[in-house]
């Protein structure tokens, strides 16, 4: 009973010196609240603000690293960015280079250049047979594997089939040098320079240009040409197999003549083997065979 009553008296004691504590006490709210509740707006808004800034700054780094990135991306696609045009056996396709010149592609040729820098460096990579016109202004020119072609404004004809790479001038001047050596010489029209696989360099003068051109109005013409070259040209303008027996190789025998293309792959074969005493016989659609009679 005494320890209870002691409890109560304490509490009542408590609540008395409660109040003479917080009477003694200096508190420190002595604004209203509206005032009180704007000084701690300005220091979230001072807060949020840095906050801002920081995360701006970021950003922006952020940004010019990504601008910078794109930049370099896209200089380096303008610069490097190849466009390659080929054509198949059997197919011919002419087409317009950035600087207006025009290239004629025989069957199985392929040509490259840089698209967004051809008008700064008008340089293209070509095999097979093409015929190039070419808009007058500074140089360009024609890399094959054996050789280099340069002109200024002129038409030739270009051959560069496995190791055989010849340069016919129709018109204007061209400058065709070996890649394997130093030698070169100028042509004039009606010449023809001719690279060999060694780097040599020869040059005919005065010669009969029809055979170099011949294919872009769809006639075959030769003259004292190999039965190989020949066969292989009907090859790849009709895109077909044409097999020789090695007996008819070794002879070396050559082929003087023309015909047309319009007509059909077994006709162009029969014009060529019938007054040389050779046959063939056909496979399949797509293959021939060569024989002696």
């Amino acid at each position: 009973m005494t320890k209870k009553k002691r409890h109560i008296d304490n509490n009542g004691g408590f609540e008395k010196e409660s109040q003479e504590f917080l009477s003694k006490m200096e508190i420190p709210w002595k604004k209203d609240k509206e005032e009180i509740w704007d000084m701690l707006s300005e220091k979230i808004d001072k807060a949020e603000t840095t906050q801002v800034k920081t995360i701006r700054l970021t950003w922006i780094k952020y940004a010019v690293a990504a601008s910078i990135i794109l930049l370099v991306g896209t200089a380096a696609f303008l610069r490097f960015h190849t466009q390659t045009i080929s054509t198949l056996p059997g197919q011919q396709l002419a087409i317009n280079l950035p600087d207006g010149s025009e290239v004629q592609l025989n069957s199985y040729s392929e040509i490259k250049y840089r698209t967004y820098r051809f008008n700064k460096n008008r340089s293209v990579s070509f095999i097979g047979e093409g015929f190039f016109k070419i808009t007058p202004g500074k140089t360009f020119e024609v890399v094959g594997r054996h050789g280099t072609t340069k002109v200024l404004g002129t038409s030739f004809a270009i051959y560069d089939r496995k190791e055989e790479y010849k340069v016919t001038c129709l018109t204007g001047s061209v400058q065709v040098a070996s890649k394997t050596s130093n030698k070169k010489v100028v042509l004039k029209p009606q010449d023809r320079a001719v690279v060999s696989h060694s780097g040599d360099v020869t040059k005919n003068e005065n010669i009969d240009t029809k055979g170099s051109i011949a294919w872009l109005t769809k006639e075959f013409y030769y003259t004292s040409a190999t039965l190989n070259h020949v066969f292989y040209e009907i090859s790849l303008r009709y895109g077909v197999k044409i097999d020789i027996d090695p007996g008819i190789l070794k002879s070396n025998r050559i082929y003087s003549g023309q015909f047309k293309q319009t007509e059909s792959v077994e006709e162009v074969i029969g014009i060529v083997t019938k007054p040389l005493g050779l046959s063939y016989t056909k496979r399949n659609n797509k293959e021939y065979r060569i024989t002696q009679n």
